[in-house]
């Protein structure tokens, strides 16, 4: 899982002036079923692992779906997904749960979610160096997203850098993938891990009448560099070299 989750953040680095066969993301596929919503996120080969695993999201004792990673096979990409039950949107599991308008490290939400706030509750996993949470909007529209806060961006991506990638239905964002950075004290030690952060908006695709069962496949948007420290990647060769940084990061976690 730990791989996996970390092999997702250079999926953001889509620059449009990379060539084709080195952008890590293929597209984001969505499906709607009769009782689930499935996010999936397909990577080049130049970005699979030979790695599987599915993390359970259990909130107060009842399952509301999974957190899955599949390797590359012969008829389909490595890929990372959410598959979240209809009724988590519905749910009263959400009570006593305050809204948040901030990722993890304090970085603010998307700025076209509505209303602008969602719920956080935490994913228990088993490992020391990362931690899933489960972010959702229970108020039509509906949202489903997920962030995973990872140990080893602290010494490898900055503070005060967000990354987004917008993804468009019909003309309008449906869903974005950040990238964001580690928070640190005025000492500069860090209080708070970076990580990855994707959410969508179910209801774009659940839509208002019954739920009928549909497909979408959509290709990613420009990358965005935003946050106090974005003026210092500017250039193609400064967002290279961040790129080839945390390249070097995953490869060392083998």
């Amino acid at each position: 899982m730990k791989k996996l989750l970390i092999i997702a953040l250079s999926s953001l680095f889509l620059f449009t002036s990379c060539k084709e066969e080195n952008k890590p993301i293929q597209s984001l596929d969505v499906k709607v079923g009769q009782n689930t919503i499935t996010t999936q996120l397909n990577l080049s080969d130049k970005y699979a692992l030979p790695f599987n695993s599915e993390l359970d999201i259990n909130i107060k004792g009842k399952n509301y779906g999974s957190v899955y990673i599949k390797e590359k096979s012969d008829d389909a990409p490595f890929r990372i997904g959410i598959v979240a039950d209809f009724t988590v949107f519905t749910s009263d599991v959400w009570d006593g749960f305050e809204p948040t308008r901030v990722l993890p490290n304090g970085d603010p939400i998307p700025g076209w979610i509505t209303p602008y706030e969602l719920l956080r509750v935490g994913i228990p996993n088993q490992s020391g160096k990362y931690r899933t949470n489960l972010y959702a909007g229970y108020f039509d529209p509906y949202y489903v997203g997920v962030s995973v806060e990872l140990s080893f961006l602290d010494n490898h991506y900055p503070q005060g850098l967000q990354i987004l990638q917008h993804f468009q239905k019909d003309g309008e964002i449906w869903g974005t993938a950040t990238l964001f950075g580690p928070t640190r004290d005025s000492d500069g030690n860090v209080v708070q891990h970076g990580g990855i952060f994707f959410v969508i908006n179910a209801s774009s695709f659940m839509g208002k009448r019954d739920y009928v069962t549909n497909y979408h496949s959509l290709k990613p948007g420009e990358v965005i560099f935003q946050g106090r420290e974005a003026h210092r990647y500017e250039s193609k060769k400064a967002k290279k070299k961040l790129l080839k940084k945390i390249r070097k990061a995953i490869k060392s976690l083998d």
